[in-house]
């Protein structure tokens, strides 16, 4: 039940209806506290809104409940070397593994586009593409990865995806 509402409310956000997710997201986590997909979303609202410092809170609860999830670990690895934390970020970094490992090269995207480098996380999120990792398709949708949608690089990067011209 809880990841069909944690789907919608991505689809909510990936809509342009970024409040409501973030209230769907809230819900989620009023119904269990230690659904980690509940807290990333709720990040990755409250970093598309400019709230950097309750982003790092949400993110690390995901890694307190979720290790394992070297996305989050590369988006909450992003958000502490976006305010100067770079020592327990590259200690993160450390953790995921070598870049041949699936699902890596989407962490390391998620790590530069949430610290703003990104060019660097297109060159990855093509990796992950490589990779056939489903969320590279799905997750540029959603309103934190406006940045990668404003590429000049994202006209060739949909196509790569194979999504539909009015995407790029």
């Amino acid at each position: 039940m809880l990841v069909n509402r944690v789907l919608l409310a991505f689809i909510l956000e990936a809509t342009g209806r970024g409040q409501e997710a973030e209230q769907e997201f809230r819900h989620i986590l009023e119904l269990d506290d230690n659904f980690h997909l509940g807290w990333w979303g709720l990040g990755q609202s409250l970093f598309a809104r400019g709230e950097t410092g309750e982003a790092i809170r949400c993110f690390e609860k995901v890694y307190s409940l979720a290790p394992f999830e070297t996305r989050a670990v590369g988006a909450l690895a992003g958000l502490l070397s976006r305010t100067g934390q770079n020592r327990r970020a590259e200690e993160l970094l450390a953790k995921l593994g070598p870049p041949e490992t699936y699902s890596v090269p989407l962490a390391l995207a998620m790590f530069d586009l949430y610290r703003g480098e990104t060019e660097t996380a297109v060159d990855w999120w093509e990796k992950a593409i490589d990779q056939r990792d489903p969320n590279a398709v799905i997750w540029p949708h959603l309103a934190v990865f406006e940045a990668l949608r404003a590429s000049p690089r994202w006209p060739a990067f949909a196509k790569r995806m194979n999504l539909p011209e009015s995407a790029w």
